[in-house]
């Protein structure tokens, strides 16, 4: 079942007809920086079905570096032509880089959002759907896979991604980039995993959108970390019509510095949609790093 995938025939990029590669969400050079010698990572393993194995939920995996954060997005011609200036980063943040950040989340977005549609399909008409749930995220999701309402719920974020991701193509065609919006922390390589991912409900406590499962991830505000030889940077990024969700940003980290620490490390190693991290940091930050994916994903 979890080879289930979707078949996307052509680029993601505007009305382009050619057939796309995998594409790195993250780019596949930000590995060097945080292991040279790196020929395995540690990473998610996002499934659905983990909501109802409590007792081994695969969550964690090894992951060849090649096949990291990828997915089937753009054609050879816009994957290189378009993010140049992620691939080569050094360093410059501008409102250029940040429109490129968030379209990159938000595409990466769409797919997964299309394949976890897929699975729900493939899922909800398993036998084994109606025996005993253990969890109380299995239960909440099992309601919801009877009703159909998960569904729902995940084409209603498809359509609010691929809103956006028109807006953003069109800044890219125009050069135009005074509506992408952007605030990043900056500290050093030690310690610290390449992540990236979407809005979730650990920025926007109070959104009562996220009170159910189904919308665990928006396309308002997307992170990712960008990486050179010498620093980190973990950059944020909206359009200027999603302020309002940026707000929420604003406020946990003028006034919760605290929980705002907390939940950048949730946001890495439970929350995002790509995680890159070494044997030895991942053993060393096991049991916090398993508790809260277990609390904090959907699938």
């Amino acid at each position: 079942m979890e080879k289930i995938n979707v078949s996307n025939k052509k680029c993601y990029y505007g009305k382009c007809q050619n057939k796309p590669i995998l594409s790195h969400t993250i780019p596949m050079n930000f590995l060097s920086h945080l292991n040279k010698d790196l020929n395995k990572i540690v990473s998610f393993n996002p499934s659905i079905f983990s909501n109802f194995n409590s007792s081994s939920p695969q969550v964690i995996k090894k992951l060849n570096k090649n096949k990291f954060s990828t997915f089937y997005g753009f054609c050879q011609e816009h994957d290189n032509f378009l993010f140049r200036a992620l691939d080569k980063f050094n360093g410059e943040i501008n409102n250029e880089v940040a429109a490129l950040v968030h379209y990159r989340n938000i595409c990466n977005g769409i797919y997964l959002i299309k394949i976890q549609i897929e699975r729900l399909h493939h899922v909800s008409r398993q036998n084994y759907i109606s025996s005993p749930i253990e969890n109380i995220v299995a239960e909440e999701v099992h309601k919801l896979l009877q009703d159909g309402s998960l569904r729902e719920k995940l084409k209603y974020c498809l359509y609010e991604h691929l809103s956006r991701k028109e807006q953003l193509e069109k800044m890219i065609k125009s050069g135009r980039f005074c509506d992408v919006k952007y605030m990043y922390l900056c500290g050093n390589t030690t310690d610290n995993p390449l992540f990236c991912g979407r809005s979730m409900y650990l920025l926007h406590k109070g959104r009562s959108i996220f009170k159910t499962p189904g919308y665990s991830f928006m396309p308002w505000i997307s992170y990712m970390t960008l990486r050179t030889n010498q620093l980190n940077y973990l950059i944020f990024c909206w359009l200027k019509e999603d302020q309002e969700y940026a707000n929420d940003l604003d406020y946990l980290y003028t006034y919760k510095q605290n929980e705002f620490k907390d939940i950048l490390a949730v946001l890495a190693y439970a929350a995002s949609d790509a995680l890159a991290v070494t044997d030895q940091c991942y053993l060393k930050h096991k049991r916090p790093i398993e508790g809260m994916i277990k609390k904090f994903r959907l699938y």
